[in-house]
């Protein structure tokens, strides 16, 4: 392996001792975990390079288990987003949201808060790219995955290819590596109109949850908050103001067709706050108060 400066083998210690050893390697090198083998045999081996300002891991061997929960959580590290491609071998992950089986070529993110188990039943060789949690919100202007996410071989390949060429010798560019995992991990989407249309349509399925902001909507769509806005932005409007205009567009119909509810109730359904803001919000965009609006309605008739 020549991505190591430092490369680290289970084979250069006794056979007794390698899941104590690999555990601790881990621990001082990516995060806390514990390890176990279906046969009692252990040979892996890992080393690390820093690209492109991010950390890679290099880890080839044997079909084993790592497991990360309990107290491994708690420990002080510092979040990360980690992409685990898996290059050579098959295994499964398995995390809050259910198992993910994993092929060559194929790759899964998730955070080291979120709990997770992950299996290799082959020899494998695993490329794993570790992003600080800090690194993704303020340099890419990114919010993290709410979950972790299994990655396809198309999605993956490109990322794939480059790692595997920079992990095979020194010679190797490194300025694209974190343009490829910001393209990779880059929400797919038919067009930024097709976004928008899915971000509305998260709006109105919520529309009555006052604590429905567009940093919701956002992570509900995989999307950061700045994605998001730009996304409004080539529509002409902003996701606050589309969220605003959804909620007074959903009060005014119930204005006018459900006599049976009171501004209160109307207001409350909206996802407004109180009745003095919906009545606020609605005079300032209509020039009446609501009461008002259904007065004219009902003189129209």
């Amino acid at each position: 392996m020549s991505l190591s400066l430092s490369e680290v083998r289970t084979d250069d210690v006794a056979p007794e001792d390698r899941i104590a050893f690999w555990e601790e390697v881990n621990a001082h090198t990516l995060f806390g975990l514990r390890c176990s083998t279906f046969n009692n045999d252990l040979s892996l081996s890992s080393g690390q390079r820093r690209v492109d300002g991010l950390q890679l891991t290099e880890v080839k061997g044997s079909p084993h288990v790592v497991d990360r929960s309990g107290s491994h959580l708690a420990s002080e590290r510092e979040d990360s987003l980690m992409i685990s491609v898996l290059l050579e071998g098959s295994g499964f992950f398995h995390g809050p949201n259910g198992t993910s089986a994993l092929r060559a070529g194929e790759a899964m993110t998730y955070s080291t808060s979120d709990a997770h188990l992950f299996g290799f039943d082959t020899d494998l060789r695993l490329l794993i790219v570790d992003v600080p949690l800090e690194t993704l919100r303020l340099e890419w202007g990114w919010d993290p995955p709410a979950a972790p996410s299994h990655l396809g071989r198309e999605r993956v390949a490109t990322l794939a290819a480059s790692l595997a060429q920079l992990a095979s010798g020194p010679h190797t560019p490194e300025a694209r590596i974190g343009e490829l995992v910001r393209a990779t991990l880059r929400p797919a989407t038919a067009s930024p109109h097709a976004t928008y249309l899915r971000a509305m349509q998260a709006m109105r399925e919520r529309l009555s949850d006052p604590d429905l902001t567009p940093d919701a909507v956002a992570a509900r769509l995989g999307l950061s908050a700045r994605q998001l806005h730009r996304v409004f932005a080539a529509e002409g409007t902003s996701p606050a103001r589309s969220l605003l205009l959804a909620r007074l567009e959903a009060a005014q119909h119930e204005l006018i067709h459900r006599r049976d509810l009171s501004l209160t109730d109307i207001a409350g359904r909206s996802g407004f706050s109180s009745p003095s803001h919906f009545s606020r919000a609605y005079r300032r965009e209509y020039g009446l108060a609501p009461s008002a609006a259904r007065e004219e309605a009902l003189a129209s008739e």
